[in-house]
C-alpha cells in the first residue's frame, strides 16, 4: 500500500518528495514491509530507509523520519539507493530489494 507524501522544503530551497510503503507483516516475501522513499525535485538525490521486520514504526515516527531526512544531508547519504522512478510503479508489488 503507497501513501504519497506532500512534499517538503530544506533550508535551501530543494523540494523533497516521499512515498511511504508498506504490507502487512503477513507476507514473509517482503523483507522490509515498512519503506520510506525520498527524491528530491530534479531526482538527482534519493534513497529508500529500510525498517526491519521485526519493528512496527508508527506513522507519526514516518513523520519524524521526513523531517529528518529533508534536513540532514548525511542521513540522506547513509539511506542512498539506486531507485527507478515513479518509485509507484516499479516497486508496486514487493517494495524495495536491496542487494
Amino acid at each position: 500500500m503507497w501513501s504519497l507524501e506532500k512534499p517538503r522544503q530544506d533550508k535551501r530551497g530543494r523540494k523533497w518528495h516521499f512515498a511511504y510503503w508498506h504490507e502487512g507483516p503477513r507476507d514473509l516475501r517482503v523483507d522490509h514491509p515498512q519503506q520510506l522513499f525520498y527524491w528530491d525535485d530534479r531526482q538527482i538525490e534519493y534513497g529508500v530507509v529500510l525498517f526491519a521486520r521485526d519493528k512496527t514504526v508508527r506513522y507519526s515516527s514516518i513523520r519524524n523520519w521526513i523531517e529528518k531526512l529533508v534536513a540532514d544531508p548525511e542521513l540522506r547519504k547513509r539511506h542512498y539507493a539506486s531507485l527507478r522512478f515513479p518509485v509507484q510503479r516499479f516497486y508496486l508489488k514487493n517494495g524495495f530489494h536491496a542487494g
